[in-house]
């Protein structure tokens, strides 16, 4: 499971709740929020915005016997 910082998360969901005025659990799940932030992110985000396009493989070398750099 990814790192997920769920104090954010909590954050994402109250305010759909304000936003959307349902304010229960059982008019709609925080697992049915969850599921509709993923596909936003991953299908409607603009691609430029996306977190994934700043991936980058970083390599770097070192030399024997040296702790610190």
């Amino acid at each position: 499971m990814p790192d997920i910082n769920y104090s954010t998360l909590t954050n994402i969901i109250t305010k759909v709740r304000r936003l959307t005025r349902t304010p229960s659990t059982t008019q709609i799940s925080d697992a049915e929020i969850i599921n509709y932030i993923n596909t936003f992110v991953l299908y409607d985000f603009p691609e430029v915005l996306k977190a994934f396009s700043l991936r980058k493989t970083l390599t770097f070398y070192t030399r024997a016997n040296i702790d610190k750099y």
